[in-house]
């Protein structure tokens, strides 16, 4: 796991919480909603190569959807236990 360079956003008590964006060293990037420190809600990772993922997180245990989107354009939908 990366080590957070940069944290841009909302914060509540002290936790990440509300819309922001998580820039990792590897310059990888998470842009959407955080819940009391943790992505939850819809958001988008992105790789360094440019390609990404459009995630809905659901809570803990349960069903979350993502559609990874690659430079190429080409697409994959598929949903995930988490």
């Amino acid at each position: 796991m990366c080590t957070p360079l940069v944290y841009m956003g909302a914060w509540s008590q002290g936790k990440w919480h509300g819309r922001g964006v998580l820039q990792l060293k590897n310059g990888e990037r998470y842009e959407g909603t955080f819940h009391k420190g943790v992505k939850f809600g819809r958001g988008k990772f992105t790789w360094a190569d440019g390609s990404y993922y459009e995630v809905r997180l659901m809570s803990e245990g349960e069903k979350g959807s993502a559609s990874k989107i690659l430079r190429s354009l080409e697409v994959v939908v598929f949903q995930a236990m988490h």
